[in-house]
């Protein structure tokens, strides 16, 4: 019988290894650890926001990419916070800025100024002035009484002198008092110059006042004569000049019981004349006793050129004489008249002619000569600039009946002749015995003048 063949050695070795191969890959022993997946999404980056103030670091903030910080409140004695900004003027909110970069803001902060107190103050003369220009010392002044203690640290330097401001300098100081400076000043021509009225307007804006014709003047508030019933502007420079206090219903300021600062009649201020009522206010565009009043209630011969020779001569005697009373500021201006000019023979007008007056004093005044019309003229222009009813003659001297002039004003009743001329002819030939300032008519008898009736 034939039996099946015995497997070799090899074979059986060969048997056992493919066994033991089949058995692993059957799951019975142990299965290995799964491999981690691979990472899909990228890591989320994050960011520092820094703010600061006055370039000091108040606090940071780590934010993630694409989200916005909330920002910190910030507060600070004697300053308004307006808000934020990232590095210009401009306010932003950071809120509302999603970061994808480290970024810093900074506050914008501003010295916290009071509103109801006065700012825009009179000059040496209870005037205020409000036509002409805002300096640079007013303008410290008035931030100086707007800024309580506590915020008069964080003032930038101010201006000082008394050079006029332009619409842009006063823009440019603005904003670093005020967050919305160039908004309320955009009405101010950049490169005119700013009056006291319209430095008022902008700044009763920024500080939120407003005046209506509910107000009414605090018991001891007195006004400044230039301040009239009847400026459309009136409301405003009442917001600047006078102390008052808000209430639940507005503004209400408390009656004015205060005597006028000057007593009614002409008053004579730095050379210009006014003339004030009953209730302390100037007359403004009108006429009283033959004296005519501009716009700005200041006297005018209706010449511009007269009136500012007599202004600049009027303000020099006071200068001189400060605590001068009127008649001797008349006969200060009778000397100037006398001694300033040199004489020049020339025509002579016709007796009892008129309105000759202003061409001759601006040609005195514009030459530095002319005759006795001339030196008539002068004095003639100004004795009214200081209020006296001066009237100039042109009549006739001396016994034979010369052509001359001379100026004639009524004094508590009684009428005087004053010839500074004829007084002037008699010094140059050295002869200085003669005062013909202010003779009575029968002191003038002399020199036999004759007069149209």
């Amino acid at each position: 019988m034939t039996g099946k063949a015995k497997p070799s050695r090899a074979a059986l070795w060969l048997l056992l290894l493919l066994a033991a191969l089949l058995a692993g890959c059957g799951g019975s022993a142990e299965e290995p650890a799964e491999t981690a997946p691979e990472e899909t999404e990228a890591q989320v980056r994050e960011y520092t926001v820094r703010y600061y103030a006055d370039g000091a670091l108040v606090s940071e903030q780590t934010v993630a990419e694409g989200t916005a910080p909330e920002p910190e409140s910030f507060a600070q004695e004697g300053r308004i916070f307006a808000g934020w900004t990232s590095g210009g003027t401009e306010i932003v909110l950071p809120e509302a800025l999603p970061v994808h970069a480290d970024a810093a803001y900074h506050a914008a902060l501003f010295p916290e100024l009071t509103n109801h107190v006065p700012y825009l103050f009179p000059d040496e003369h209870g005037f205020l002035r409000p036509d002409e220009p805002l300096t640079g010392s007013a303008f410290s002044e008035a931030v100086l009484a707007l800024a309580p203690p506590e915020a008069r640290t964080y003032l930038q330097e101010l201006p000082a002198g008394d050079e006029p401001l332009t619409g842009a300098e006063l823009c440019a100081l603005l904003r670093a008092l005020f967050a919305d400076a160039d908004a309320a000043a955009a009405e101010i021509a950049a490169d005119a110059v700013v009056t006291r009225s319209e430095a008022a307007r902008v700044l009763n804006r920024l500080l939120g006042r407003h005046g209506d014709e509910t107000v009414t003047l605090r018991a001891r508030a007195a006004l400044p004569p230039d301040l009239l019933p009847g400026r459309a502007d009136r409301l405003t420079l009442l917001e600047a000049a006078v102390d008052h206090v808000p209430d639940a219903w507005g503004e209400a300021w408390e009656d004015c019981a205060v005597p006028p600062r000057y007593p009614e009649g002409f008053l004579l201020c730095d050379g210009a004349l006014y003339h004030i009522d009953g209730g302390g206010a100037m007359l403004a565009d009108g006429e009283l006793d033959g004296f005519r009043f501009g716009p700005d209630g200041v006297y005018t011969s209706g010449n511009t050129a007269l009136d500012g020779y007599v202004t600049a001569v009027l303000r020099a005697l006071g200068e001189e004489a400060p605590e001068a009373d009127a008649l001797s500021l008349l006969r200060g201006a009778y000397d100037y008249a006398r001694d300033s000019f040199t004489y020049r023979r020339k025509d002579a007008f016709a007796f009892g002619a008129t309105d000759w007056e202003i061409d001759c004093a601006v040609e005195m005044f514009s030459t530095a000569h002319g005759n006795c019309y001339n030196y008539a003229a002068v004095f003639w222009a100004l004795a009214r600039g200081l209020g006296y009813d001066a009237r100039a003659i042109s009549g006739t001297i001396s016994r034979t009946d010369q052509p001359h002039a001379w100026v004639e004003i009524e004094i508590d009743g009684i009428n005087y002749v004053f010839d500074p001329e004829t007084e002037m002819a008699y010094r140059v030939k050295g002869d200085d015995k003669w005062d013909m300032f202010m003779m009575s008519m029968s002191g003038s008898a002399r020199w036999a003048y004759k007069r149209p009736n």
